[in-house]
């Protein structure tokens, strides 16, 4: 809603960020950057992966992407286990 705000508002200094929300097209970046911090992260895929709507995609990127930043913070070296499954009308992530 800030990001909306902000660029409805005209009063606002410097630029806008414009850039699209990121989601699970991003997955493997998001898997990388943890890697390169240190975090083991072993990554399983299941079923077809299929075009999520936006708000999804993005909760998705969001709820993994907070999983790995406490899993570095609160059990670091430790490694994680992603797994990602589609089926049909579902998504299921899970973070151990």
């Amino acid at each position: 809603m800030r990001r909306l705000l902000g660029v409805l508002r005209e009063d606002v200094n410097g630029e806008v960020d414009r850039e699209p929300q990121p989601g699970l097209a991003r997955l493997n970046e998001l898997v990388d950057t943890a890697r390169a911090a240190g975090t083991p992260v072993r990554l399983t895929l299941e079923g077809v992966v299929a075009p999520l709507p936006p708000g999804v995609d993005l909760c998705a990127y969001r709820i993994l992407q907070e999983a790995l930043t406490n899993a570095r913070r609160h059990a670091p070296g430790a490694t994680v286990d992603v797994e990602l499954g589609y089926d049909v009308g579902t998504l299921r992530l899970r973070v151990r």
